[in-house]
Order: structure tokens, then C-alpha cells, then sequence
């Protein structure tokens, strides 16, 4: 069977039980204990970092100028942008790929908790978010799941065109050898083909409620990508003299009108907790696509009058629904099910993949079965794969739960890479602690990593 090296920092082999009964048989202090604490654990060196990166691409697309945003003031280029944000300065490298439709922000909070540990890096997918939009010049091919690794790989690793972003000998940007690939929903397709294409680059493989194989077709984004007809339809009404191009924006808004409510919709799907969602979190998603300031003004130069944003004044964002509904209509089971050289050539080939991987998924997922987790053991023969489900969780898991979601995550990369794996000692977020934890994170950092204050 084909095995890669598992997460690996090296284990100090010459501990003792002397020094593990010493450093841990502590008095407690009830003022203190009883809760947990992460103020104990190390704090990064840096704040979250925020950037752009700029590949230059196989593909070629349009985009619009900036401003103004409509569909005359256009260019052609395959040189994109990814809008990225770094956690952490120390640890492993783990690259979280976001779920659909949203962005990068949805890994906020799971990404505090993480980055005392390891390094977090979140990126807003070609075409989400606040990476280039571009309406590509063979949509057909270009926004298949399986184009995206890309940039995915170029971003971490860089190639003969395009330099990495991690490039540095320390620091948040410190070179990596390997990455643990972190796909939740949408971006556990991407995930699984990075896993699979790149596996000497692969140190670990989490899937967060993923879409693969039997998981999609999803009816939600099924939706979405039927959109994509209707600028092929009014687009060839205007060419022809039966559309009066003065109208298209008007018949292209009614027709789109009720986007930003399916919008809101299937993101509270997405969860099991009722208010993860609310008029603020859900405007760091919808404002991709829709206006989301009610505080906007329109002053007129001329007279100085002031005009107040309301329902009909708030525009959809038409450009960037297009692309992702261009993004939506391309996709197919088949494009995930298993490679098969002559049936599914477009498939992906699972037993190529041989790092370790954690499936987490909701219990309470009610946009696709959790009962598909079962078939990851069959998928990937050759990996060594681990299966937990979250109580009282949806489909997008880890913002019902991020606390045990995040619990999960440590606790498998230290079965699998040592009690140094991560870039400090970690005994929870959550539950009863007994008042020693302070004096304990201390001792347990000599014995493991050889200093009792943080890296």
C-alpha cells in the first residue's frame, strides 16, 4: 500500500516518565480552573495579515475595469488575483478552501482559534469574494473544479511563472515543503483534487462536510447555474433587434430580482444553530453580490440634494452573480465520482491520494446526508481516513461548533504527528479544567519543545 510521510515534526525520543510525573503532579487552583483559558497559549507574533496575490494563468478571461462595473468597459487577461488572509506566524501550513456561495471570512472564527498553533491561510476562491471576477473566454472547461488547483498550487508553492507567497526563511510567510489542505463544502472537491494530483505536496487532507462523489448534485446551486442561460438568451435577444438594449438591465433585474433572498436562504441552510446568521454576518457574504449598505448616500453634484439607498436603489451586483452562475452550471457528479479511464475520464482518482485525512461532518447537515462520510473509507484505500460527526451541527459545521471542530482537527494532527506537532502545547478550548493548566502548558513546553515560554 502507497503511504506518505504522515504530519510529521519530529518526537523527542528521550523524555522520561520522571519528568512527565514532575511536570504534571500540580496542585490546583479552583479560582482559576473550572474554565478554559486559551489566554494560556501563545499569541502569534503578528496580526492577521491580509493580501492579493497575482497569478498569471493557463486560462483567459474577461474582467470589467474598475470603476466603472459595467459590461462595455471590459478587458481580456489571464493575469487574476486571489484575495487571501494569513493566521498564525508558526506550526503547519494549513490552506482552508471555503464553501460556496460565500468567501474567505467564513473561516474567521475557527481561524482565531487556530492561530496560536499553526498557520492559517484563507483564500477567496477565482471568482468569489474579492478575487477577480472573470466571465472566461471557455466556461464550458474553465470552471470545472479541477481548473482551480492552479492557483491553489501556486499560491503555496509557486511554479516556473509565478513566484509563492511563502517564500521567507521564518515567519508567517516561511517556506513549506507540504500543506494540510483544509475543504469545507464546495472546497472539499478542491481539497480532495489537490490531495490527489500533488500528494508529495499533501502533508494532510480535511474535508469539513465536503461535496464529492455521491454528495452533489446540490439543488441550491443547481439554481444558480441555470441563471447562466439568461444572459445567453438576452444577450442574443439584443443582438437579433427583438430586446431594446435600454431594457435588458430592467428585464435582467426582474428576472434575478429574489437572488439576494435564495441568497439568504440557503446560507441559513448551511447551518443548524439559528443565529449564526444575522443582518451583519450575512452582509460579509452577500455583499459579493448585492449592495449591503443602507447607509449609502447619492449626493447631486449639481443641486447638493441627498437621495437615501432603499430596496430599489440597492443593486444587485449583476457581473458577479453571472460568474458564479457560470461557475454553478458547469458542474457535474461525474466530475467527482471516481476516475474511470474510458466511463469518467474527468473523475478523480482517490486512490492516488495517500496522506492522512479527517472527515468532520454535521449530524445535523440537512443539505447533504451525512451518511456519505461512510463512503470516504471506501474512496481512499490507500489513506488513512478518520470519520467524526458534530452533535447539534449543519452543514457548514464549524460555524455551528468551531471550538470542537477545531478540538477535532488538533486532536488528529497529534495522533498522527506527535505531541509537537503544532506550535504549542494543546489541552482544549472547552469543558472542565482543574486550575493548573497555567503551570502545566508551562512544564509541558520544556519536556516537548524545550522552553517553557512560547515558540
Amino acid at each position: 500500500m502507497l503511504r506518505s510521510p504522515p504530519l510529521h515534526r519530529e518526537r523527542r525520543s528521550n523524555i522520561t516518565d520522571n519528568e512527565l510525573f514532575e511536570a504534571s503532579f500540580l496542585k490546583p487552583d479552583p479560582l482559576v480552573g473550572h474554565s478554559p483559558k486559551p489566554e494560556y497559549y501563545r499569541k502569534p507574533k503578528y496580526e492577521p495579515i491580509t493580501g492579493e496575490y497575482e497569478f498569471t494563468s493557463s486560462r483567459v478571461g474577461v474582467l470589467q475595469r474598475n470603476p466603472p462595473y459595467d459590461n462595455i468597459n471590459v478587458y481580456e487577461t489571464n493575469k487574476f488575483k486571489i484575495s487571501w488572509m494569513l493566521y498564525g506566524d508558526e506550526g503547519p501550513l494549513c490552506t482552508i478552501i471555503h464553501g460556496v456561495p460565500s468567501n474567505k471570512l467564513e473561516n474567521v472564527e475557527m481561524s482565531l482559534l487556530m492561530q496560536g498553533h499553526c498557520r492559517i491561510l484563507s483564500i477567496d476562491m477565482l471568482g468569489m469574494g474579492e478575487s477577480s471576477m472573470p466571465k472566461m473566454k471557455n466556461a464550458d472547461n474553465d470552471w470545472k473544479w479541477k481548473q482551480d488547483i492552479e492557483y491553489l498550487i501556486k499560491i503555496v508553492f509557486g511554479d516556473n511563472i509565478d513566484g509563492p507567497l511563502f517564500n521567507q526563511e521564518s515567519g508567517p510567510f516561511k517556506k513549506v515543503d507540504k500543506t494540510i489542505w483544509v475543504g469545507k463544502d464546495w472546497g472539499g472537491a478542491h481539497a480532495i483534487l489537490c490531495s490527489s494530483v500533488y500528494p508529495d505536496l499533501t502533508a494532510g487532507l480535511v474535508l469539513i462536510d465536503p461535496i464529492f462523489g455521491p454528495s452533489y448534485p446540490v439543488s441550491e446551486i443547481q439554481a444558480i447555474g441555470r441563471m447562466s442561460m439568461l444572459n445567453f438568451m438576452i444577450n442574443k435577444a439584443v443582438e437579433d433587434g427583438s430586446l431594446p438594449p435600454e431594457n435588458a438591465y430592467i428585464l435582467k433585474q426582474m428576472a434575478i430580482g429574489s437572488f439576494d433572498q435564495t441568497l439568504v436562504q440557503i446560507l441559513k441552510t448551511m447551518v443548524h444553530k439559528p443565529k449564526i446568521w444575522n443582518r451583519w454576518s450575512l452582509a460579509d457574504i452577500k455583499k459579493t453580490y448585492i449592495d449591503a449598505d443602507y447607509e449609502r448616500l447619492n449626493i447631486n453634484e449639481e443641486d447638493g440634494s441627498i437621495d437615501y439607498a432603499n430596496s430599489l436603489t440597492m443593486r444587485l451586483k449583476e457581473w458577479n452573480i453571472d460568474v458564479l452562475a457560470e461557475r454553478s452550471a458547469i458542474l457535474a457528479p461525474n466530475l467527482l465520482m471516481p476516475y474511470h479511464d474510458k466511463l469518467n475520464p474527468e473523475g478523480v482518482k482517490y486512490t492516488d491520494i495517500t496522506a492522512d485525512v479527517l472527515v468532520v461532518w454535521g449530524r445535523n447537515d440537512n443539505m447533504m446526508s451525512p451518511e456519505a462520510a461512510w463512503r470516504l473509507y471506501d474512496f481512499l484505500p490507500n489513506a488513512r481516513v478518520q470519520i467524526r460527526f458534530v452533535k447539534g451541527a449543519g452543514h457548514f459545521a464549524d460555524r455551528d461548533h468551531p471550538k470542537e471542530v477545531v478540538e477535532m482537527m488538533f486532536s488528529w494532527m497529534k495522533e498522527y504527528g506527535g505531541p509537537t506537532i503544532l506550535a504549542d502545547v494543546f489541552i482544549g478550548l472547552k469543558g472542565v479544567w482543574k486550575g493548573d493548566e497555567k503551570e502545566y502548558i508551562e512544564n509541558m513546553r520544556k519536556i516537548h519543545y524545550g522552553t517553557k515560554t512560547p515558540l
